[in-house]
């Protein structure tokens, strides 16, 4: 385990990026490796809701794991509530 990438000692680990919404990552696996039942090979966790998309490819992972906002509900609302408490300092 390194401080740069925190965790790529677990299984299946392939790569990670800091969600700006949550400041915690958002992390790409095999989902195999890691013991996740999942219907395509890869799978992005979003670490701080603990919610997760699958993928065919790590390309398609990795879109998926720059923008938790689009899968993963939580950072959905988060997003939405930066949104409106922006749209009302503009008011």
């Amino acid at each position: 385990m390194s401080n740069r990438k925190p965790f790529n000692d677990r299984a299946g680990y392939i790569a990670s990026k800091i969600n700006p919404l949550t400041n915690t990552s958002n992390v790409i696996y095999i989902a195999s490796e890691q013991g996740i039942d999942s219907d395509k090979k890869y799978v992005t966790v979003c670490e701080a809701h603990h919610t997760m998309i699958s993928s065919a490819s790590i390309p398609l992972a990795r879109i998926d794991m720059k923008d938790a906002s689009k899968w993963c509900k939580d950072c959905q609302w988060v997003c939405e509530r930066e949104e409106a408490i922006a749209t009302r300092r503009w008011q």
